[in-house]
């Protein structure tokens, strides 16, 4: 039968590994939420800079847009 000692270096042992394995899941967490927030990042500033320049060709383009705009928006009763 094994002393108290050992049952208790056992179960710190134990509880170290449990530790540490939990430690390294929460480090990949954190890692994937780091890269989500890089790529939330990432997709607004797409986002503006596909605006921005979606904006200026329309400004630059006013025919051409005219004519995308009533494809969208053709009215059958005209």
């Amino acid at each position: 039968m094994a002393s108290k000692y050992t049952e208790i270096v056992i179960a710190r042992a134990s509880l170290a590994a449990a530790h540490h394995r939990l430690f390294v899941v929460l480090n990949k967490i954190d890692a994937i939420y780091a890269e989500i927030g890089k790529q939330r990042v990432s997709a607004a500033e797409d986002k503006a800079r596909v605006r921005k320049e979606t904006e200026e060709w329309v400004k630059d383009n006013p025919r051409e847009a005219r004519a995308i705009s009533e494809l969208f928006f053709f009215s059958p009763s005209e």
